[in-house]
């Protein structure tokens, strides 16, 4: 089949068409719908601005709703009846507060202390306190101190150790007390809530907020700023509590209130403001008590008034305790000396057996409760003569306050008399008698300065630096450690025989003025390094000598780097060394106990630590309480003519007044412990200058580091060698000293 063709007409006939929009509404249609995007777009955007707007105010309200910490306080925990009586009453207070430091009834002495610690807060003055240790005189003196911030009779209260992280410590301690005792924040709410709601996060304390006011709480280690808060119970709002050690930086302490109020302390608290190296030191004890006097009870400012209490230990005889305790010499401290016992008890057979008993036991490994139960069968016998102090206080495997305290006499007797009855027993630390200045000018030997004698082995010089002159000394040793001084002085010399430090005309700043004292004291050691190494010294006026070793004393914390630096860069550096002097008490654990690590060197009672690192400068230790000791006792003691004593050059004795003056300036006081007997020193407070004593005392470490021993006294002197003339033969071989 084809297919059907179309008619022609049917072919031509023409398509239908719609009909074209007029121009200006075709182009109409495209404007219309971009303007609706546009408009869509905008409001979009203006719901999305809303949005965020929106969750914004709603995250910084939840956000100040969280901070604020209007919502939970305890308004209505207070005990009124509780808290009033605690607020006129420190006794009640303390009791009541915190039962579990204080669970023990009050003896007389406490509640003489804290009548005293209230009389002070409330009214004002200074209380220094010695008690037994245990006795919590810490403990009493850190709670008086909260008493007196929460009820608003002290605003700035500062805590002063001995060291800033003693003081840190007791501030610590308080931290703990508001943040944790449920007690106080009770009664407290004002000064304790917002604490609690920091969680000890000292980043809450920018956020935190009352009914929308910030509280200004700072909490840190040091400084401790109590929340401001429009309450009619804050009275502890915008209070202080700062810490910081006695020797730091303790002057322009202040706070600045919201209101534009600036608040200075206005109470102290001193917790044992010595440390036993202090204690043994009558220069630095002079000097803790200059700032005590000083500085710290300057701290309120001029016009005000300020409030202390010191809690304080004896250890020596006259240290800082001491002083301040003694009311004929500080009686505005109002010293009060409590003791363990009153009087000690009488029957002494009794207590010999039971201290048989006591330590039978302790050798057989076992309790001493024989020794208990004999106390029981006989102790109206025993305790007659005693008066214990605190009745309540004695162990759960004691009966008794007085067997308590005669348990802790048996145990050290020493520190029985210090720690627990505040008198040290000073006959038992046998003060030692020194030689006196006179006799030791006569030490003199006839030979010419700066001429070595025969038969010397080791030349050695140390110098002590002070920030204004150089004291040194050179000394020539035979083997057997006897000594020649055959040169000392001063740089710049002063041409003078007797002055001390602070009447030095010349001085290091006058030989280099306006440079920095790190350069004057650079200098100061090159000149005299310089004169004391490339002088030829001349032994017995034929053989030129030069110096084995000098020690530069480092132990001076502003000069400390520049020695090592001229010690590490000097031309003489091999016969040059640090040297720092460690005072070794009887408490402290003697270099033959040390822990001995490669390459450490060790000797009679000096040490040479080995370099860790490469560039570092090998420095030297030594015990200055045992050398000062043989230097004093031995060395300068024996006869002139023996072997190992001490001469000093020259014919006259008067020349060598003020170095002898010098070599006297400190006492010893000897010390016994249960395991050793040391003589600890001090200098005494009318001799300023100990610096020649201190350069006698390193030369004779570089001597023995050289290779002097006493125990070379006991062999015989060398003989001839064949060939060799007998000439009544003196000198001993020459010693190579090795370099460093």
């Amino acid at each position: 089949m084809g297919k059907t063709k179309k008619p022609p007409d049917a072919a031509k006939k023409p398509r239908s068409r719609k009909k074209a929009a007029p121009p200006k509404a075709e182009a109409a249609l495209p404007s219309l719908k971009k303007t609706s995007r546009v408009q869509n777009d905008a409001a979009a955007a203006r719901r999305y601005e809303a949005h965020k707007e929106e969750s914004r105010d709603r995250i910084v309200a939840a956000s100040a709703k969280g901070r604020d910490i209007a919502a939970g306080f305890p308004a209505n925990s207070i005990d009124e009846a509780r808290r009033d009586r605690a607020w006129n009453d420190l006794a009640f207070f303390l009791r009541t507060y915190f039962p579990q430091a204080f669970y023990l009834e009050w003896s007389p002495d406490h509640l003489r202390v804290i009548a005293k610690l209230q009389a002070a807060i409330v009214e004002g003055g200074t209380f220094a306190l010695a008690m037994p240790r245990g006795n919590g005189k810490t403990t009493l003196v850190e709670r008086a101190a909260i008493w007196g911030i929460l009820t608003g009779r002290r605003r700035f209260i500062c805590l002063i150790g001995s060291t800033q992280e003693a003081a840190e410590k007791l501030l610590a301690h308080v931290k703990g007390e508001l943040q944790g005792n449920p007690l106080l924040a009770a009664d407290f709410p004002s000064a304790c809530y917002p604490i609690v709601r920091l969680e000890n996060n000292a980043k809450r304390c920018v956020g935190q907020t009352f009914l929308g006011n910030p509280t200004n709480v700072i909490w840190t280690s040091n400084r401790l700023v109590f929340p401001t808060i429009d309450r009619p119970d804050s009275s502890a709002s915008g209070s202080v509590i700062t810490a910081c050690g006695l020797t730091g930086n303790i002057r322009g302490q202040q706070h600045l209130l919201p209101t534009g109020e600036v608040i200075r302390p206005d109470f102290l608290m001193l917790d044992d403001p010595q440390t036993r190296e202090s204690a043994a030191s009558a220069s630095q004890a002079a000097r803790r008590m200059e700032v005590i006097m000083g500085d710290v009870l300057g701290l309120a400012g001029v016009g005000h008034t300020i409030s202390a209490v010191s809690t304080v230990t004896v250890m020596y005889k006259n240290d800082l305790a001491e002083q301040l305790l003694d009311r004929s010499k500080c009686p505005q401290w109002q010293g009060e000396r409590t003791k363990l016992l009153y009087s000690m008890p009488t029957a002494d057979k009794l207590w010999d057996e039971y201290r048989n008993l006591r330590d039978e036991a302790y050798r057989n490994d076992r309790q001493p409760t024989e020794a208990t139960e004999f106390y029981r069968a006989h102790q109206v016998a025993m305790d007659e003569g005693a008066k214990p102090a605190w009745t309540d206080r004695f162990n759960p495997d004691e009966i008794s306050a007085v067997q308590h305290a005669m348990n802790l006499y048996f145990r050290d007797a020493a520190s029985f008399h210090a720690e627990y009855q505040n008198e040290p027993d000073y006959s038992s630390g046998d003060e030692q008698e020194l030689p006196k200045a006179t006799t030791l000018c006569q030490r003199v030997n006839n030979h010419a300065r700066c001429l070595l004698p025969a038969g010397c082995q080791y030349l050695t010089a140390f110098i002590d630096v002070q920030h204004s002159l150089l004291y040194f000394s050179v000394v020539a040793f035979s083997r057997d450690f006897t000594g020649y001084v055959v040169s000392y002085g001063t740089f710049p010399d002063q041409q003078r025989s007797y002055f001390t430090l602070n009447q030095a005309n010349k001085t290091l700043q006058t030989t280099t003025p306006g440079a920095s004292l790190e350069a004057q004291v650079f200098g100061g050691l090159d000149a005299l390094v310089n004169r004391l190494c490339e002088s030829p010294w001349m032994e017995d006026g034929q053989t030129p000598r030069h110096i084995d070793r000098i020690f530069i004393d480092a132990s001076d914390g502003a000069v400390r780097n520049v020695v090592y630096k001229f010690c590490r860069e000097s031309k003489h550096a091999r016969t040059v060394a640090p040297y720092h002097g460690q005072y070794i008490g009887a408490t402290k654990k003697p270099y033959a106990e040390y822990t001995k690590h490669r390459g450490d060197i060790y000797g009679e009672h000096w040490r040479i630590p080995a370099v860790q690192k490469r560039g570092e400068v090998k420095h030297v230790l030594a015990d200055v309480n045992w050398w000062k000791s043989f230097v004093l006792f031995q060395l300068l003691t024996l006869p002139r003519a023996s072997a190992g004593a001490m001469t000093f050059y020259g014919s006259s004795p008067a020349d060598h007044r003020m170095f002898c003056d010098q070599l006297v300036s400190e006492t010893c006081i000897r010390v016994s412990t249960s395991e050793r007997t040391v003589d600890e020193w001090h200098i005494l407070p009318n001799h300023p200058d100990n610096h020649f004593l201190d350069c006698l005392l390193g030369s004779c470490v570089a001597a023995s580091i050289c290779g002097a021993n006493i125990l070379f006294r006991d062999k015989p002197s060398p003989k001839p060698q064949p060939g060799e003339p007998n000439k009544n033969y003196q000198k001993t071989p020459r010693v190579t000293v090795k370099r460093w």
